[in-house]
């Protein structure tokens, strides 16, 4: 089983060989590194191959976010021509780094890896988002729109904003625009209501 032919991205239409059992693949529309099980008992850190998604006998590292893990632990498979290949090791460790910071912070974390702070904070932001919504937490701002010919229904000088239990809100231009000052989620008890005269 050195060349899959399906992914969990779809059909593969190029393959970058790495190694026995490992490759990078891209499909229509998606793409990542594939490793056999096998080959990841062998190469991977436990925590590694917990972050992989197993698909027919491979571990699968999606291209946006996952792929950092596994080049986290091998800088040098970045050079097998789907990526930079004259990109240094060290930059490439530094790069999945970051992008393991924001993304997928946890596998670092279970290896006692220090995350890089920034990133790290919107990760856990992002995350609490994510908690909030799922649980549709009526402080939760999830979408908005101003007053305007599309929505005749909002009166002049409001903001309309629906909570992540679907409820709808009229608040003020200002306070809702003041959220991007404040950083962090965007809350409705942050904002003023909205009163008509």
């Amino acid at each position: 089983m050195t060349a899959p032919r399906n992914t969990p991205w779809g059909p593969v239409q190029t393959r970058y060989p790495i190694a026995p059992g490992i490759c990078w693949v891209s499909t229509a529309g998606h793409g990542g590194l594939m490793i056999t099980a096998e080959q990841a008992d062998r190469l991977l850190t436990t925590e590694a191959r917990g972050a992989g998604e197993v698909f027919d006998g491979w571990l699968c590292y999606e291209e946006d976010c996952l792929y950092a893990v596994a080049l986290y632990e091998h800088p040098e498979w970045a050079k097998a021509g789907a990526l930079d290949p004259a990109k240094p090791s060290d930059q490439v460790k530094t790069e999945a780094w970051h992008a393991l910071s924001a993304w997928n912070p946890e596998y670092l974390l279970a290896r006692g890896i220090e995350p890089e702070a920034e990133r790290y904070a919107h990760a856990k932001l992002r995350a609490e988002r994510d908690r909030r919504r799922a649980v549709q937490d009526p402080d939760l701002i999830v979408s908005a729109v101003m007053a305007c010919s599309f929505w005749p229904s909002i009166p002049a000088g409001a903001v309309q904003v629906w909570t992540a239990d679907g409820a709808r809100h009229l608040v003020t231009p200002e306070s809702y625009a003041a959220r991007s000052t404040r950083g962090g989620l965007n809350l409705l008890s942050a904002c003023v209501p909205f009163r008509t005269a």
